[in-house]
């Protein structure tokens, strides 16, 4: 119906041999060679911080400056209102119209990325400056929903989370010596 193939033939299984040959190799390749990284210092990630709220900052500007020029082509909430109403035609093409790429300031929402990284490689806080980084993470990500709802662009939310999974599944999982059983399925992974 889509012009792609509905069912698995041997093309598609030498091809899914390949993907995990490649990662096998990958994995022998990373084992083999050089040392474990040390962790970072506790220097090296507080020298992050101004890079986090830089990176933060610019994102934040960047959604700003998109919605606000949104909200002022639309001159009333009637045409955003319109996107919940699904049934409904609206007269407006909510990211055609409304909320268009402009270049260097849609730029600076890739930003985002940057900063979740950061945010979770900083240095461990407590009171204030935790609930600041943890509001300020949350503010985009949030933003980021607003996005996808608005102009459907799944990617902006998709973006933001990937990179926060995958760290906290290093966070999680790697720093430990070994990996149960039970936790990874089949393999024992040991440093």
């Amino acid at each position: 119906m889509y012009g792609t193939p509905k069912y698995v033939n041997l093309d598609f299984f030498l091809l899914g041999l390949l993907g995990i040959a490649a990662f096998v190799a990958g994995q022998l390749l990373a084992k083999n060679t050089g040392l474990i990284p040390k962790p970072m210092s506790v220097n090296c990630r507080q020298r992050m911080v101004p890079w986090f709220y830089g990176a933060i900052g610019l994102s934040i500007i960047g959604y700003a400056i998109w919605f606000g020029g949104g909200l002022l082509r639309a001159r009333s909430f009637a045409p955003l209102a319109s996107i919940w109403n699904v049934g409904d035609q609206s007269e407006t093409d909510v990211r055609g119209e409304l909320f268009p790429t402009i270049p260097g300031v849609t730029t600076l929402t890739q930003f985002g990325m940057a900063a979740v990284i950061l945010g979770l490689l900083l240095p461990s806080a407590a009171g204030a400056a935790k609930t600041r980084r943890r509001v300020l993470i949350a503010a985009l990500i949030g933003l980021a929903v607003i996005r996808m709802l608005l102009v459907s662009e799944r990617l902006a939310v998709i973006e933001l989370v990937i990179p926060a999974v995958v760290l906290g599944l290093r966070f999680t999982f790697l720093v430990r010596q070994t990996i149960s059983r039970k936790q990874c399925g089949v393999f024992v992974l040991r440093r």
